[in-house]
């Protein structure tokens, strides 16, 4: 999207000033090379994207590049730096490949030609180039380029453009492909050729481009020329304010056809369709969720009556455990008191046999008779004193030790009591998981897993079998459980089986006894359908009878299909079907004529629309001229001179016949629009129109001189128009005295009744007035024409 903005100062810009002779924005020579990554890459994969656009020696740019943002360039600087010309130069021009003034310029103005981009008066001769660069990224990955681009070239003296020439390629400006030579010099058509090689092609036909640029971005086909011309249209500056609202609906009813009846159809079916597919998808969505719902509640359920039923098993297997570890502490500390025993017993033993050893040494010592002095007496009275010492605290040792042993059998006594008591709770356990196994129906597992009598059975290793063998009991359990829960469940299907037989069965009585009566219903239904039938029967034939433009002929066979259906009462009502028939083909009838009744209002409306614009003109004061010959082409404006019928006029004394049928002869020849030049002034002899030279006319053979145009016709030339002031009317004289203005009257001649010859070359045409010979004929003949044309669009109008 381009847009420009006159408003805003050009110190303040988004994007680089339209008008710069920076040098790096010139291209580069190919021998120079670019760098791939200094170019804009694409972000888009869903759709082509406007990248960069570019103008080469067109208008004040020599070189001038253009980058998008996002797909958007905004254009900003003072009136006069040429955003229009960029406008105008770049789309939808390149789209479209027509270079006339009223596509190329926005507001259509044809004094503005495209040769005068080119050589603005001031070249003699000038070749440019305008392209724009598109790009996207492809499924897998990679980028893609398109770049469109229009080669023309202009020579100064010539009318329109000397050469054009459009080009799509996938390769990129400034990458591989480079619109100058490395001297600056744009290239040339051929030289573009060799360039693009097998990436692209170079085109001299609008409508060979444009099916290229079409199969290249869009793929859109025959809607691709509509297409551009709504964006031409749409594209006119000040839009809003000259909307005329039928001109744009006709046209985009052009671009974009009505769809077909069927189309809509089937496209409303199917979202019929969809609705009720959603509905059965919102049905099955619930239903998953009120399962899911019921299986969480389910399971939470399930979880506590399994917790709940496990919970007396796991708190006799915890009593039962507490109490073999209250065994062993017990048997334990036994062990470590009779140890303890055992070892005062030996210290007591040790100390007696050392209070017995002192013993027998003092009295060894009282009586030897080594024993001589007190010192030695002394010594061993202290030795004595230090024995019994010993032997009081070895005697302290033995009552505490005996104090101890006491403690321990009393200790030992405790511990028997409570294993004694833990084996009876524990043989009480035993029992009753034996009973509950019994009850519940794994007596025969609970034996297989454990093997215990009773608790006095009890050790180590079978209480370590006991936890083994702990979920495996588990799992039998669990087993059972399930078996008792399917079995609750079967029993209640069995009992809603049998509720539903009890309900099927009173609902059979029911069904019955509604059959007798329905049966009962179907009798007097067939008696009233017959009658009703007669009746109907008899109401057709009275609306037959009274029938003037329509005629029923097929009548007998329809009513032979309703008595069979009456008989049947099978499938649908051959009425209801016939007419169903009727009303489709009705409808299809009433499409299609509201189908071409829209055409023709369109095409009824473009016509009234030429109608007013001309009826527009007219009114205006515009001049009316004659139809364009098949032998001109070229435009006639800044040119001097003028065509014959504004150069004179009718005598006074020429009656409307004469006058009807000399303009006829003149308009069929040709000389009536044909150009009249100044003296010494040239044409290039390419130039497609038709000219009067009065040297090649020669003088007339007519011997009276009221014999030639001179008779009917006087000049009458237009001092105010600039193209006329090299002309005089003595030019004009002699160009009607070389002219006869009779039948046989020379080789040239025109007759008033409406016959004419130049050289070899004679007819005959007649006209009901004139129309473009005087002023005064032309400003009746305006009248009648303005007359006609509201006469034309009332009459249009109305219908």
């Amino acid at each position: 999207m381009c847009v420009k903005d006159s408003e805003v100062s050009p110190s303040y810009e988004l994007f680089p000033p339209l008008m710069t002779e920076t040098p790096e924005l010139l291209v580069p020579s190919p021998a120079a090379g670019v760098r791939a990554d200094s170019l804009p890459e694409p972000a888009r994969a869903d759709r082509w994207q406007p990248l960069r656009c570019g103008l080469l020696n067109i208008y004040r740019y020599d070189y001038e590049e253009f980058r998008f943002e996002q797909g958007r360039l905004l254009l900003r600087g003072d009136n006069g730096t040429g955003k229009s010309r960029v406008l105008a130069l770049q789309l939808p021009f390149l789209l479209d490949g027509d270079v006339s003034p009223s596509r190329v310029e926005p507001d259509g103005d044809p004094a503005k030609r495209i040769e005068w981009h080119l050589l603005m008066g001031r070249w003699p001769d000038r070749t440019g180039y305008t392209w724009i660069e598109f790009g996207r990224i492809a499924a897998d990955g990679t980028r893609e380029f398109v770049t469109l681009g229009c080669g023309m070239r202009a020579v100064a003296g010539h009318a329109g453009l000397h050469s054009r020439w459009f080009f799509v390629t996938r390769k990129r400006i400034g990458g591989d492909l480079f619109l100058q030579s490395s001297d600056h010099r744009p290239l040339g058509r051929d030289r573009l050729e060799q360039a693009l090689g097998a990436q692209g092609r170079v085109h001299t036909n609008a409508e060979e481009y444009r099916r290229a640029v079409d199969d290249a971005l869009f793929g859109l086909g025959p809607r691709y020329d509509r297409l551009v011309d709504l964006l031409i249209r749409l594209r006119r500056p000040k839009l809003s304010q000259k909307l005329d609202e039928e001109e744009l609906s006709a046209t985009l009813s052009e671009a974009l056809p009505v769809l077909s009846t069927t189309l809509v159809d089937e496209v409303a079916e199917a979202f019929r369709s969809l609705e009720a597919d959603r509905e059965s998808l919102r049905g099955f969505v619930e239903t998953r969720l009120a399962v899911d719902e019921f299986l969480r509640e389910y399971t939470t359920y399930a979880r506590v009556a399994v917790r709940r039923r496990a919970a007396g098993v796991r708190t006799t297997h915890s009593q039962y455990e507490e109490a073999q570890r209250a065994v062993r502490d017990a048997e334990r500390r036994v062990a470590d008191a009779e140890a303890q025993l055992a070892q005062l017993a030996e210290a007591r033993a040790t100390l007696d046999r050392e209070h017995a050893a002192v013993e027998e040494a003092v009295r060894t010592l009282r009586a030897s008779p080594e024993m001589q002095t007190a010192a030695e007496l002394t010594h061993a009275e202290k030795a004595a004193r230090t024995a019994e010492t010993s032997r009081l605290a070895t005697h302290e040792d033995a009552e505490r030790s005996r104090r101890d042993l006491a403690h321990a059998h009393e200790q030992s006594e405790l511990s028997r009591q409570q294993h004694d008591a833990v084996t009876r709770d524990a043989d009480t356990h035993l029992r009753r998981a034996v009973a509950d196994a019994a009850v519940a129906g794994l007596a025969e597992s609970h034996r297989d897993h454990l093997r215990i009598a009773d608790a006095s059975a009890l050790d180590e290793n079978v209480a370590e079998s006991a936890r083994r063998a702990a979920p495996a009991l588990e799992r039998v359990i669990r087993k059972r459980r399930e078996a008792i829960a399917h079995l609750r469940v079967r029993e209640g299907e069995a009992a809603a089986a049998r509720r539903d037989w009890e309900n099927s069965d009173a609902s059979r009585l029911r069904a019955a006894d509604a059959c007798t009566a329905a049966r009962e219903a179907e009798r007097e239904a067939r008696l009233e359908l017959e009658r009703a039938a007669d009746t109907f029967r008899s109401a057709f034939e009275s609306w037959r009878s009274g029938l003037i433009v329509l005629s029923i002929t097929e009548a007998d066979a329809e009513f032979a299909d309703l008595a069979a259906w009456i008989e049947r009462r099978e499938g649908i009502n051959p009425w209801r079907a016939r007419g169903d028939a009727v009303r489709r083909r009705i409808l299809t009838e009433l499409a299609d004529h509201r189908a071409h009744l829209r055409q023709r209002i369109l095409r009824e409306d473009e016509a009234i629309a030429i109608l007013r614009a001309e009826l527009e003109q007219l009114e205006n004061g515009q001049v009316t001229c004659p139809p364009t010959l098949p032998g001109r082409r070229s435009s006639r404006d800044d040119r001097p001179g003028a065509p014959l019928w504004r150069l004179c006029d009718f005598r006074p004394e020429t009656g409307d016949s004469s006058r009807a049928g000399l303009e006829a002869a003149l308009e069929a020849s040709g000389l009536l629009d044909a150009w009249l030049l100044p003296d010494g002034r040239l044409i290039d002899p390419d130039t497609e129109d038709t000219f009067l030279s009065i040297e090649d006319l020669g003088p007339t053979e007519s011997a009276r001189s009221d014999d030639d145009l001179g008779r009917w016709l006087v000049p009458a030339l237009d001092p105010g128009d600039p193209a006329q002031k090299d002309l005089n009317p003595a030019m004009v004289d002699r160009l009607f005295r070389a002219i006869g203005g009779l039948r046989d009257r020379g080789h040239h001649w025109a007759a008033p009744d409406g016959a004419w010859r130049l050289g070899p070359v004679t007819g005959r045409w007649s006209k009901p007035s004139a129309a473009f010979i005087g002023e005064s004929t032309r400003v009746e003949a305006r009248r009648r024409r303005i007359a006609e044309l509201n006469t034309q669009c009332a009459g249009r109008e109305a219908t």
